[in-house]
């Protein structure tokens, strides 16, 4: 069904760089080599380009010439080099050139960075290394190179100092740097302007208080990290009893004046048991006085236990929950400290004295530390209980500790409770956390039990249940994915289960697995079928021409409609290799075309007036008919050429219901031979039909035929009055080539009727003896008199005249000499006659796709056709 195919040939080698001292550079040609070789790049070109490249370089860089050129997409970072060898010889060594050339803006003596170099090259303030950092960035040239001479006072700094600042992708910090650097040291500019993103940082040190009590380093200290007027303000508010040397530790990097709010808050004496260094610790990136309040109500504390308690806090809730620890039988005060901390009332201990006795303290404290409720208490009573389990006599499973802690610290809603007392049991630590850990609310625990449950009693492994049912889902889906999975056919392991079902809606997944033919393995039918609604995707498999097995799978996973598999066909057929695979992953059908089904009409002759009836199926660029479509306009014209002025009434334009659209009650107002036109709306007001595109044409005769009422009347019986002709067979010209005659005197009936016989593509002569001889093609005659014609009402076989049941061999041979025989390019020289031959081709050619699309999916079987 999917014959091998070899993969595309190489076109393109890459060759080993030598190697280099150049981690990144190295790193990238190594993936370059490491890549499939491209379709789109032809050999030849790539070749000639590297091979001008390395033609290009001066021999003194044969070191670098691989890495180079390999890395060019052009010759400029060649010309880059080459230039630089020639101005500035023995100047820069040949890892600088290749890094300049190739990473930075040196594209050859037009680039922006060689520009730069050629302004800095004089510089004897720079090192031929910070010439190069600094004109192989981004920024534009003009700014690389000002900068060296904007940088005041631009001969008191070092090399490192304009590297740093030249190379800097912030505008600000050269600014900055600028205003302070003729009383300022070289590091404390640094430290203040190198990473300033805005004037906050300039905003901060100019500040008043700032600029007249703090030295340079100080300020760059205090103000180059957040800057703006955080740092300043709670400097400018901080307590003269701390200090200047303390004040800048506490307000580096604050965002407003909470860390000097918080010191001020603090009481004499316990600010003095504290000392400096506490309370900095203690205050420092507070946003309010909060920690201050929370010491003061920790009398009897110890200094360190009263910081990690206040550290980040609002209130005294965390010393209320230490004092209230007290009673709690840990003979560790560490531990009580570490229940408390960031506390915001007394639920860590009544959760603590709640916990069961199997955990350890260290246990109970990591389970009830941030403690709002005595919800982790029950969580990790409700895993408890799932492992109690009958092996002899009914004990307690002991429990990871970790598990529970990790699970149930910090919930805060009763829905992981619920799912734990839920569950099915037999899921494990590991099980239960994985379906419950992640429960938001009450009803979605009690969900994801039930869910388990009905896995578990359903023999599904338990790792299975908790992935399957561990997501949320509708209320009436979520016992979907273990339905899906239950459903899954026979052999599939747990890891197959799960890419089938996971994320199921409904037991579509499993359907489809199930339908798969004979050749996929059970990981190949999971990937293919996992989310499917249905059998589509297996139906886009059978739809597939002449695809591995592997791509057959990477291309209708996931599918919802054949697209992707009319579009692949569509593709291979016209030899096209590469991405056509995302290609048609990733296409959208777009209405195409439409496929006249039925033309009817009210009476028993098609005359002006007469009510008239055509349906139509619409396709898309593919071929493929728009089931679905339920949203595409179509309309119906009368073609101006030729129509004398005719008028069509009627229903002229519809929208398609299941891909088919009807047009009823259409009239022509007179008689004459017409064209109709159908075209598919393309603007988004459907109904307007002003434009669109064409999608069909129909030729009707409204009234009767001069010519058939001819046949009707003196001309009545013409076809029917051929004889075969017994003459010598010397006188055909091929062997598709017909000979009849019209016996005298019969003949002399029909003179009248010659012009008919031409038209329709007989040559007709008159012997010695009156009769009429007749010659033609055979199919020319079988279009006129309709005896042995194709027609749609034929089945496949008989189509291809073939007996049923004939090999696939048989049927690709009768379709070549079918589709030759009756390809619309054999009918040039009939005109007249074309439209029918196109019809019969078109019947010839829907009998092989149907035929071979049905004996491949039957594995080769056409019996079953």
């Amino acid at each position: 069904m999917y014959p091998p195919q070899s993969p595309p040939p190489s076109s393109s080698q890459t060759q080993t760089p030598r190697p280099s001292l150049l981690l990144p550079l190295l790193t990238f040609i190594l993936l370059l080599t490491l890549l499939p070789p491209s379709t789109s790049s032809p050999l030849p070109k790539k070749s000639k380009l590297k091979e001008k490249c390395v033609k290009n370089l001066p021999k003194n860089l044969k070191a670098i010439e691989q890495q180079l050129c390999t890395l060019s997409l052009d010759l400029s970072p060649s010309e880059c080099a080459k230039t630089l060898v020639k101005k500035y010889s023995g100047l820069f060594e040949d890892e600088d050139i290749l890094e300049f050339c190739v990473s930075g803006e040196g594209k050859g003596p037009e680039g922006e960075g060689y520009e730069c170099l050629k302004k800095l090259i004089k510089d004897k303030d720079l090192s031929p290394q910070s010439k190069l950092s600094i004109c192989k960035t981004s920024s534009p040239t003009s700014q690389n190179y000002a900068c060296t001479k904007s940088l005041k006072p631009p001969k008191t700094y070092s090399q490192k100092y304009k590297t740093l600042f030249c190379t800097s992708p912030h505008p600000s910090s050269i600014k900055c740097s600028n205003l302070f650097s003729k009383t300022w040291d070289e590091e404390s500019v640094i430290k203040l302007c190198l990473n300033a993103v805005s004037d906050d940082n300039l905003e901060c040190a100019n500040h008043n208080d700032v600029k007249t009590h703090l030295s340079s380093d100080r300020k760059s200290k205090l103000c180059g990290v957040v800057g703006g007027e955080g740092p300043a303000n709670c400097f400018k508010s901080c307590p003269s009893t701390l200090g200047t040397v303390a004040c800048v530790e506490l307000c580096e990097n604050a965002e407003s004046t909470g860390p000097s709010d918080c010191v001020r808050k603090i009481e004499g004496k316990i600010f003095r048991k504290l000392g400096d260094d506490n309370v900095i610790e203690l205050c420092k990136n507070a946003l309010n006085s909060g920690p201050g309040v929370c010491v003061n109500a920790g009398v009897g504390v110890e200094e360190n236990s009263l910081v990690r308690l206040c550290k980040g806090g609002i209130n005294s809730n965390a010393i209320e929950c230490y004092k209230n620890s007290k009673g709690l039988s840990m003979k560790d005060d560490e531990l009580k400290v570490e229940l408390c901390v960031g506390a915001s009332s007394n639920w860590p201990v009544k959760c603590f004295k709640e916990s069961q006795n199997t955990m350890s303290e260290n246990g109970k404290v990591e389970l009830c530390k941030k403690a709002k409720s005595r919800l982790p208490a029950e969580c990790a009573k409700a895993i408890s209980l799932q492992f109690k389990v009958l092996e002899g006599t009914i004990q307690d499973r002991v429990v990871e500790e970790d598990v529970l802690v990790r699970v149930c610290n910090g919930v805060e809603n009763s829905g992981v409770v619920r799912c734990f007392e839920g569950a099915g049991k037999g899921l494990g630590g590991g099980g239960l956390e994985e379906l419950c850990g992640s429960v938001e609310d009450e009803k979605e625990g009690r969900r994801r039990g039930e869910c388990s449950r009905e896995g578990l009693e359903g023999g599904l492994e338990g790792g299975v249940v908790a992935k399957l049912c561990g997501g949320n889902g509708a209320e009436e889906l979520v016992t979907a994915p273990v339905d899906c999975a239950m459903a899954a056919p026979y052999g599939f392991t747990g890891k197959d289960v799960l890419t089938l079902c996971e994320g199921a809606v409904s037991t579509g997944p499993s359907m489809c697995a199930k339908s798969v033919p004979n050749g996929f393995s059970n990981n190949q039918k999971a990937v293919l079928c996992s989310q499917a609604s249905g059998t589509t995707p297996v139906n886009c498999l059978n739809a597939l021409q002449n695809v591995r097995i592997e791509d057959a799978v990477n291309i209708c996973s996931g599918a919802t409609d054949l697209t992707v598999a009319y579009c692949v066909n569509s593709v291979t057929a016209t030899g096209q290799t590469g991405d056509y695979i995302n290609y048609c992953r990733n296409v959208e059908s777009v209405s195409k075309s439409l496929e006249l089904i039925e033309v009817d009409y009210v009476g028993e002759m098609l005359v002006p007036e007469t009510e008239i009836f055509i349906k139509g199926r619409v396709k898309d660029q593919f071929g493929q008919v728009r089931q679905w479509d339920n949203s595409t306009w179509v309309s119906a014209r009368i073609d101006v050429k030729g129509s004398n002025g005719a008028t069509l009434s009627g229903g002229k334009v519809n929208v398609t219901k299941e891909g088919e659209v009807e047009f009823r009650k259409l009239n022509v107002d007179i008689e004459g031979n017409f064209t109709l036109k159908f075209y598919i709306d393309r603007g988004e007001e459907g109904g307007g039909m002003t434009g669109g595109e064409p999608a069909a044409t129909l030729n009707l005769r409204i009234g009767q035929d001069p010519t058939e009422a001819r046949l009707e009347g003196i001309c009545h019986g013409l076809f029917d009055n051929f004889h075969c002709y017994a003459g010598d067979e010397h006188h055909q010209t091929n062997k598709l080539e017909s000979l009849s005659t019209i016996p005298f005197p019969t003949s002399l009936q029909y003179l009248p009727c010659l012009d008919i016989l031409d038209e329709a593509g007989f040559f007709v002569h008159m012997d010695d003896l009156g009769s009429l001889k007749i010659r033609s093609h055979v199919k020319i005659e079988m279009m006129a008199t309709g005896a042995g014609l194709i027609t749609k009402e034929m089945n496949f076989w008989e189509r291809l005249g073939l007996p049923m049941g004939s090999s696939r061999a048989s049927v690709k041979k009768a379709y070549f000499k079918k589709s030759l025989e009756w390809h619309p390019d054999r009918w040039v020289q009939h005109p007249h006659l074309r439209s029918k031959a196109t019809a019969v081709f078109e019947l010839v050619s829907e009998a092989y796709r149907g035929l071979s699309g049905c004996i491949d999916a039957e594995g080769g079987d056409p019996n079953s056709c």
